[in-house]
């Protein structure tokens, strides 16, 4: 599935649409082969593992990692055991003990939640996302780097597709941090900026920001394109004329150069706009 392609059972996302459409697009999250999105059946700890694999790799092939060491005796064969050992080796992912990692089990929306925080840059054990309390306080750092956003969904409860989409989206446009003097930051170490987004830092995503002059013969017109010439974006952003934008990209592939937009901002506030990829014309 790709982005602005319409699931059979679209009608029960309820989530914005734009935000699985994105999460498809990048390969992160996928429909069926019936063309269904299913966005109610839970997220196994095992696939929670992949979908962070292609967030921090860009890749969807963890089969290099198959026959790395592990501590686990339960991922044998298993199909995920690539994608659960390369996040396990970053920290990202921990088991139910050293030996259980429970790959099938339902993944929850505190754990999913620990796993995309670790992904930001914090320590699971610096940070005091394990041992007694380790639930509350991921929570409260999820909710303070607006990873929870939208997703409906209890923190103990099993992680619907749709919620965990809305998880990672909110996660691809959070900015990295790090620990300087004894705190986490999201901020340079000049203190002038903020540092990369995880969108920006692992997945090759880009933005800048411009007006939006117009939308004429469905292709949206910009005061810039940041020299870039991009790829079909035939999306009516005509409530957007006038205002500042800021557009998702990745830079041109060789093939084509022509760089492939996945989104377009409301400058002000990040309010999402849509995610179908399409045209833009230079001016």
């Amino acid at each position: 599935m790709f982005a602005g392609a319409a699931f059979t059972d679209q009608s029960d996302i309820a989530v914005d649409a734009d935000v699985v459409d994105t999460m498809s697009s990048l390969g992160v999250i996928e429909g069926y082969l019936d063309g269904s999105f299913r966005p109610d059946d839970t997220v196994t700890r095992a696939e929670m593992a992949k979908m962070i694999y292609v967030v921090r790799t860009g890749r969807s092939d963890a089969s290099a990692y198959n026959d790395d060491a592990t501590t686990f005796t339960d991922i044998g064969d298993h199909w995920a055991r690539g994608y659960i050992k390369y996040c396990n080796s970053l920290g990202i992912i921990a088991g139910h003990s050293a030996t259980r990692f429970a790959p099938d089990d339902t993944v929850t929306t505190q754990e999913a939640a620990k796993m995309l925080l670790v992904t930001l840059g914090y320590n699971a054990d610096t940070a005091g996302l394990v041992g007694a309390g380790w639930g509350a306080k991921t929570i409260a750092l999820a909710d303070e780097n607006g990873l929870l956003e939208d997703v409906v969904n209890g923190t103990t409860q099993g992680l619907p597709r749709q919620y965990a989409a809305q998880l990672i989206y909110n996660a691809i446009f959070a900015n990295t941090v790090v620990l300087r003097d004894g705190e986490y930051t999201n901020m340079n170490l000049l203190g002038t900026g903020k540092n990369p987004t995880i969108g920006e830092k692992y997945m090759d995503l880009q933005s800048y920001n411009t007006k939006l002059l117009g939308y004429k013969d469905k292709v949206v017109q910009l005061a810039s394109t940041n020299g870039q010439r991009f790829n079909d974006y035939t999306v009516d952003h005509s409530d957007l004329v006038g205002k500042q934008v800021k557009v998702l990209y990745k830079e041109a592939a060789v093939s084509t150069n022509k760089s492939t937009i996945y989104g377009i901002f409301l400058d002000d506030d990040y309010s999402y706009a849509d995610t179908i990829v399409g045209n833009v014309k230079d001016l």
